[in-house]
């Protein structure tokens, strides 16, 4: 008696939508694309050779992040290319207090139902705030977790970057008073991916989600011109 082999299909993953998917998000990754960078897209592995001409005993310094409800008002909103600016952003942020220079990423999105259109505005979104830090972007994993029943999507990346053991910066301080973060101007960033929490009972979302939806800002670029230099002085 033969039994019927059990297809992605029957588990409820789709692999149409998930080949769409990739040929949807191509040309976003391309385009963030380093000199260093190897092979193309769809490897097992990103590849990423480091000039060692330029980085003199580097260091390389690693971290990964989210924007945890920020991703849920942004699905509400139908507005999800931003919030992948936003994802670089809380990464990058936090490397570059290190005097790091951010090199690639690698992201990770997990969905209830696999859109390839809704993917593809979100690392849109990533692949922008990639371009905006400097940074490439190498590889990634896109899961369909059916049988989770979750809504919307989860994200986050991960990111890999250098600075030279002269200029490694190894014990910042980070704390600060939630007031402080809490702060937003017209005309400059967004709110703070990690106040979303608050947002909700701060912010009517109806009314500012132009503010809501706006991108934090990376200072990766700004501040890799000013703290990450070669002993000599040159960048």
């Amino acid at each position: 008696m033969s039994e019927t082999p059990m297809t992605y299909a029957d588990a409820g993953v789709d692999l149409d939508a998930a080949d769409a998917s990739v040929e949807l998000l191509k040309e976003h990754v391309r385009s963030t694309m380093r000199a260093e960078v190897l092979g193309g897209i769809g490897g097992f592995g990103g590849l990423f050779e480091l000039d060692l001409s330029k980085w003199q005993r580097p260091v390389l310094v690693s971290g990964t992040d989210g924007v945890g409800t920020k991703v849920d008002l942004a699905r509400q909103l139908g507005v999800l290319d931003t919030v992948g600016i936003d994802l670089v952003a809380m990464v990058v942020d936090d490397l570059v207090v290190t005097g790091a220079e951010p090199l690639f990423f690698n992201d990770y999105v997990s969905v209830g139902r696999l859109v390839p259109e809704q993917v593809e505005a979100l690392v849109r979104g990533i692949a922008d705030g990639c371009r905006q830090a400097g940074a490439a972007l190498v590889g990634g994993e896109t899961a369909e977790r059916t049988r989770k029943a979750v809504v919307g999507f989860v994200g986050g990346l991960a990111l890999v970057g250098v600075t030279l053991v002269l200029h490694l910066v190894v014990e910042p301080t980070t704390e600060e008073p939630l007031v402080s973060l809490l702060v937003w101007l017209p005309g400059t960033a967004g709110l703070l991916s990690i106040v979303f929490g608050h947002a909700p009972s701060l912010v009517d979302l109806g009314r500012y989600r132009s503010t809501v939806v706006e991108p934090s800002r990376a200072f990766a670029a700004s501040a890799a011109a000013d703290t990450i230099k070669d002993p000599d002085g040159s960048t």
